[in-house]
């Protein structure tokens, strides 16, 4: 549990003002429409708004519940448990990154697709995909040597339509290492999940759906989702605004990416020098 060392409170943000703060819970409550958890939901999203508040790393703290409001926007699952939606710390303010479950369940909350699924195949997997009158066809079988499937050749996603009808997106393993070397290379060689032999292998498979949702029939919170997303890659600005928002809070300040990383604020990969920049 996050130690509140900043004084600030969910509360606080809203000035203190109770009917203000009821106002965006309800607000919370509306967009998720259907929700038979509501007060379940609340109590983990109000958790991890207060833990995020007494982050040292966020200094612009409306951001919080800017930036909070998307994981019911986008109805997905605030606890990081669930893995559908983080929220990560980036120049002073928070932002958010769905995770590679969050992009399933948002394709399927389109209502056009029935399923997702990636995977990764290796030299000694056997893959068999073709092309005909009646549409794509494959078939993959992977290797029973688990821990020795040779080298990696692709990643590929499939999204089955309503109708059970799929649609395979191949991604060559050398154009994702291409997309793995340009995200390295912004991060100023420090430690990012691409390194990490867990956390690769499921930022390859959405590396791939990411790029397969462009082909794919998509729903607005889908089409923000990858722009937001790309330009956070890019390094652009970016503006985490919500109309439904407007009349509850007034943004402190416009949401300005400067030369920095992800990571640059994540403590556990921060260097003494950067973590005494933060805390000043």
């Amino acid at each position: 549990m996050a130690t509140n060392e900043t004084g600030v409170t969910l509360l606080s943000v809203f000035g203190n003002d109770k009917a203000k703060l009821q106002q965006y819970k309800n607000t919370v409550q509306k967009v998720l429409s259907d929700d038979q958890n509501f007060e379940r939901y609340w109590m983990m999203y109000a958790k991890i708004a207060q833990e995020q508040l007494c982050s040292p790393y966020i200094k612009d703290k409306q951001s919080v519940i800017q930036c909070l409001f998307n994981a019911p926007k986008l109805r997905l699952n605030p606890d990081p448990i669930f893995g559908e939606i983080y929220f990560i710390p980036y120049a002073g303010k928070l932002t958010y990154q769905v995770g590679y479950k969050g992009m399933i369940k948002l394709a399927q909350n389109t209502g056009k697709v029935k399923n997702v699924r990636a995977g990764i195949v290796y030299e000694k997997d056997k893959w068999e995909f073709w092309e005909d009158e009646n549409g794509q066809h494959f078939k993959f079988q992977p290797s029973l040597q688990l821990s020795d499937r040779g080298k990696e050749i692709f990643v590929y996603s499939i999204f089955t339509d309503e109708t059970g009808k799929p649609n395979v997106h191949i991604m060559e393993s050398s154009h994702v290492d291409k997309i793995k070397a340009m995200v390295k290379a912004r991060m100023k060689d420090k430690q990012t999940p691409w390194d990490n032999e867990l956390f690769e292998p499921e930022m390859r498979k959405k590396t791939c759906i990411r790029r397969h949702w462009k082909y794919e029939p998509k729903s607005a919170e889908v089409a923000h989702v990858i722009d937001y997303e790309e330009k956070i890659e890019r390094g652009e600005r970016f503006k985490d605004l919500h109309p439904e928002l407007e009349e509850i809070i007034i943004p402190a300040s416009d949401n300005t990416i400067e030369n920095e990383t992800i990571t640059d604020l994540i403590p556990e990969l921060m260097t003494p020098e950067e973590k005494a920049k933060y805390n000043k």
